[in-house]
């Protein structure tokens, strides 16, 4: 088999003066059929794949490079460009789901993850597991502003999808002890206490905010 520089050159011959993509394509790959971690042909096919929007074998490219990284942060990165590949142009979140999962094992604390996950089990009505990536989110998020939204988040989720009001109202008042003003949970707290459900328990937690204000 020709040594890496000479295909190189050879492949380059093929895509550049012969625009014949897909000779070059082959080069790569027989140089990978001797040695599967060449990272020179390993970068030429992403580059080709990428050009030509050949994604279903650009994640294989991905895949392979994810598994011969060296250390978690070229393993993360790697497993974020193919997690994007399957959500956004592959369309299959549960791969992407899969994908992002493996990050959040190498770092448990990997924040942009965790919004990955947050928005693929709302597009695949994974409640329960929405449920977890929110209570995740509220560990790491970066301000205080961020931990309210995602508490309310948390009520939302039990009250609209899980109906377990109980629950969320202990979410609701968890956002208000945080943020007494905090306009959404307020007009939620309202809307149960009118209601049949749970208007005692919805009210033991207004009552004090009420007070306060005058």
């Amino acid at each position: 088999l020709l040594d890496d520089p000479v295909c190189l050159y050879v492949a380059q011959i093929h895509e550049e003066v012969l625009e014949n993509h897909e000779e070059a394509i082959r080069v790569f790959k027989q140089v990978l059929s001797v040695d599967e971690a060449d990272r020179v042909s390993l970068d030429q096919l992403e580059r080709l794949y990428v050009r030509l929007a050949r994604w279903s074998d650009l994640k294989n490219v991905y895949s392979k490079k994810a598994e011969l990284a060296q250390t978690p942060s070229e393993k993360k990165q790697m497993l974020f460009v193919l997690g994007q590949v399957y959500d956004r142009e592959l369309n299959d979140p549960e791969r992407a789901i899969e994908t992002y999962t493996s990050i959040m094992d190498l770092d448990p604390d990997d924040y942009d993850a965790a919004q990955a996950l947050d928005r693929l089990y709302q597009q695949t009505q994974r409640w329960y597991d929405l449920l977890a990536v929110l209570e995740r989110q509220t560990e790491l998020a970066p301000n205080p502003g961020e931990v309210v939204s995602l508490k309310f988040r948390v009520g939302e989720l039990w009250r609209e999808h899980l109906k377990d009001l109980t629950r969320a109202v202990e979410a609701y008042r968890g956002v208000l002890q945080m943020d007494p003003t905090h306009e959404p949970t307020l007009r939620a707290l309202e809307a149960l206490m009118a209601g049949r459900d749970e208007p005692v328990l919805a009210a033991t937690v207004l009552e004090p905010i009420y007070e306060s204000a005058g």
